[in-house]
């Protein structure tokens, strides 16, 4: 995984992801978690998994390198989104501060993943700072879209 680059909207190289076999873990560890996530309903495990091969299949077929985030520990079913708590930038990661108080140790995870591969940490939100990966946009190398998210 290259260290990152300024731009969303130049064709991807390399993308982090992480496999619902990591966030989701089975159907039961869903069952259990799903409320306390403020879901809506329970997510399908296996629906999941085949929704997955397709959506890897298309990224497989664009994006040269492929990193899957693998942790220690379940991270909890919303960490597939691992968007929102890092944001590569050049020369390497920002971790950000996570909203939603169950994620607050998705940056931490991310950055052992991340050192682990030899990615460089370049800085992290602190407190009382907030941010999340979905409320930043790479415009280009030196413009930079800020969002106020409801978090």
């Amino acid at each position: 995984m290259n260290d990152g680059i300024n731009s969303m909207v130049s064709p991807i190289q390399s993308i982090m992801l992480k496999h619902p076999r990591e966030a989701f873990v089975s159907q039961a560890y869903l069952e259990d978690v799903w409320q306390n996530f403020g879901y809506t309903s329970c997510p399908d495990f296996e629906r999941a998994l085949v929704e997955y091969a397709c959506f890897e299949s298309i990224l497989q077929t664009f994006i040269p390198e492929i990193i899957y985030q693998t942790d220690k520990e379940p991270a909890g079913p919303d960490a597939i989104y691992t968007h929102d708590a890092v944001k590569m930038a050049s020369g390497g990661a920002i971790l950000m501060r996570m909203g939603k108080v169950r994620r607050s140790h998705e940056p931490a995870l991310a950055r052992d993943f991340l050192k682990g591969r030899g990615i460089r940490i370049l800085g992290e939100i602190e407190p009382p700072g907030r941010m999340e990966g979905g409320d930043i946009v790479w415009l280009g190398n030196r413009t930079v879209a800020l969002g106020l998210g409801f978090r």
